[in-house]
């Protein structure tokens, strides 16, 4: 048998002609025409323990991408024998058996090699030898003659095809590889890959492959460019997986590490004037933040983050051909008290209308009249916070009104963390029907998409994107 490991290849059992009889079998015994087969010219044929038998069956009317199969390497010989499945076993001519009724008086067996640098195939002791890598098909005919004594001639002829593909693969075994331990990234749980080149390798045309991995948790996918000679390696998981690949029966073990990259702040908001500072997590090399507006805010080699003028932009950097960032956003001085007030409140107290003004409560609207109470804003109430509608009716006589909230105004960043949305519609016989009211708190960076960054909406007292643009109104105190 051939050294490549069976189990784990597709094997295709090849199979190409055998005789059959309308009425009955050539021969009944297969089991002493076997032996007799076994003493034939044939075994003059030397063949080493790692030579092996071609099996061809009777399947004629198959198309050409269908044809029984095998991979072979170069130096696989062996003998080509021929197998009818329920049929009669018919070997070389000089080799015929009578039974019954019927007597076969001849067979005439010839091979078309379709190409001979790939394998070849000697017709007299019926072996082949693999010489060359490559694709060959086989296709054999048997013309058989069968005493009939109802025929003019004395005998009948019957002509039976089958067809065989030999697939042969070149030796691996001085192919080495550039590299056994490779480090991919993954960025917003993007699909990371890495490619190690195969050194010295051969034509790849036909090639058998299969791979096992140490870490059941990190799904890889191991893919082979047999036209540029690469293995190619792909994960959306962190983790570190030993791999064992193989390719022609060679081995290749690999060491397939995958590491996430996180920034410490994806969403932030600060004073004009005020800084923050960005980290990269999970990569140590080298990288340079950049500002997609450093009119507003900028950014030093550091991470250093310093707001210049009221506005959001990006701050980012680049690894691995992969974006990672935060959505800064520049507000007024004394503004980020505000949100971090409506943050701390919805975050550490309890939501209860009854008790709304008592310390350790609160509902939505006195949620918001806390916040802005830091900067002595009270929507024309100091001691008590007036309900949701109330504050929006307040906000639009002062034209603090932004309109209608959309998304055309958040792709462009148009709302700053402070401003507060009113819900509006219910038939509370209220100002505009508004029923609640929140904070927004910023925009968030979720992924980059063709280099653009993909944006979520942050609030005080939500999860992002709580809430979906639509008729309702923001306001800027």
């Amino acid at each position: 048998m051939s050294v490549l490991n069976k189990t784990v290849y597709r094997y295709f059992v090849g199979v190409m002609l055998i005789c059959g009889i309308l009425s009955g079998s050539i021969l009944s015994d297969t089991s002493v025409y076997a032996k007799k087969y076994e003493k034939a010219d044939v075994t003059d044929v030397v063949l080493s323990a790692e030579s092996r038998d071609v099996k061809l069956s009777d399947d004629t009317e198959i198309s050409e991408s269908n044809y029984d199969e095998e991979y072979y390497i170069i130096g696989d010989h062996g003998l080509i024998t021929f197998d009818s499945n329920d049929r009669t076993i018919v070997v070389p001519p000089e080799y015929s058996e009578s039974t019954g009724d019927d007597e076969c008086v001849g067979v005439d067996i010839t091979y078309k090699n379709e190409d001979e640098s790939v394998v070849k195939i000697d017709a007299k002791t019926h072996t082949y030898t693999i010489v060359g890598g490559g694709r060959s098909h086989v296709t054999m005919s048997a013309t058989i003659k069968v005493i009939d004594e109802e025929s003019s001639t004395g005998y009948r002829e019957e002509t039976w095809y089958a067809q065989y593909c030999f697939i042969s693969i070149w030796d691996l075994s001085k192919t080495t590889l550039d590299k056994n331990k490779v480090t991919a990234y993954s960025i917003y749980g993007s699909l990371s890959s890495a490619d190690i080149a195969l050194i010295d390798c051969p034509d790849l045309t036909y090639y058998t492959f299969s791979y096992t991995s140490s870490n059941d948790n990190m799904y890889v996918s191991v893919d082979i460019d047999a036209t540029e000679k690469l293995i190619h390696l792909q994960t959306y998981t962190a983790g570190t997986a030993k791999l064992s690949i193989l390719i022609n029966g060679k081995q290749f073990d690999v060491t397939f590490v995958n590491k996430a990259i996180t920034i410490n702040k994806d969403s932030c908001f600060i004073d004009k004037g005020g800084s923050v500072t960005l980290k990269i997590k999970g990569y140590t090399g080298q990288y340079r933040w950049k500002s997609m507006k450093s009119s507003i805010a900028s950014v030093s080699s550091k991470g250093v983050v310093k707001g210049k003028k009221i506005g959001t932009t990006v701050i980012y950097t680049e690894i691995d051909g992969k974006k990672i960032g935060c959505a800064v956003s520049v507000i007024k001085k004394g503004m980020s008290k505000v949100v971090k007030k409506a943050i701390k409140v919805g975050q550490t107290c309890l939501y209860s209308q009854p008790r709304r003004m008592s310390k350790g409560y609160y509902d939505c609207s006195s949620l918001t009249w806390r916040a802005y109470k830091q900067i002595g804003k009270y929507f024309g109430s100091k001691y008590y916070a007036p309900v949701a509608a109330t504050q929006a009716k307040w906000c639009v006589s002062k034209n603090k009104s932004l309109g209608k909230w959309t998304y055309k105004k958040v792709e462009s960043f148009t709302y700053r963390p402070g401003d507060l949305l009113f819900r509006v519609g219910a038939k509370n016989g209220r100002y505009k029907g508004v029923y609640h009211v929140e904070m927004f708190a910023g925009y968030r960076v979720v992924g980059f998409e063709n280099d653009v960054p993909m944006i979520s909406m942050v609030w005080a007292n939500r999860t992002d994107d709580y809430y979906g643009p639509c008729d309702d109104i923001i306001c800027r105190p």
